[in-house]
């Protein structure tokens, strides 16, 4: 009978262990599916980034922490065509990504906003339009730590604070995921679960 009680209980930890090692395993899947698709979303939108240095119809992009909105790492104008409407009549869109709080915000604003839509008729201010409240926003990803968007010229040099018509050479991003279960646990746990990931995107425009 003692034997019989000794199997069952090494057959009970064993069915926990391998439930554990399965939730850790599906954990860590869904950590890489989301960075996979937020790469994929903000890739499409750095890669179609649109500039222009022609005299007299400038149109930039800007990481100057003065000309966005508080929390906004970036913001430009993109041919993706993510979040247009069928209807608009121009299939460029201003766009801004920005962590607030554990969730990080693909902000855009179409032609079909109206007012909000202002990139060619007020070139100096642009950026300062796009914004949780007055533009649409949707959220690109969630359990985010940090969140970093860094621009550089062709010698590799960090654009920092920049508002230009030309486009940066490349632009890193970095962002770093958590787990959602170990969220609830606590945040010793959250700490553990954290995962960094690091993408280049080239752009041909680029200096």
């Amino acid at each position: 009978m003692s034997i019989l009680v000794v199997i069952m209980y090494a057959v009970i930890r064993i069915v926990s262990r391998v439930q554990v090692l399965t939730g850790e395993s599906r954990a860590q899947t869904e950590i890489y599916e989301s960075a996979k698709i937020f790469f994929d979303i903000i890739g499409q939108d750095l890669e179609s980034i649109v500039v222009s240095n022609e005299s007299g119809r400038p149109i930039y992009w800007t990481n100057d922490t003065g000309n966005m909105p508080t929390d906004m790492q970036m913001a430009w104008i993109t041919a993706s065509g993510i979040g247009t409407n069928a209807s608009d009549t121009d299939p460029t869109s201003e766009v801004g990504y920005m962590l607030i709080g554990n969730d990080v915000y693909r902000v855009n604003t179409t032609i079909s906003d109206g007012s909000d839509w202002d990139f060619i008729s007020d070139t100096e201010t642009w950026s300062q339009t796009p914004a949780i409240g007055s533009a649409d926003s949707e959220v690109a990803a969630n359990y985010v730590s940090t969140l970093s968007i860094r621009c550089f010229d062709s010698a590799g040099t960090e654009l920092t604070n920049t508002t230009d018509s030309v486009a940066p050479a490349y632009i890193q991003v970095d962002i770093s995921l958590y787990d959602r279960r170990a969220a609830v646990i606590g945040a010793t746990e959250t700490k553990k679960s954290i995962r960094k990931f690091s993408k280049n995107f080239w752009v041909a425009r680029g200096e």
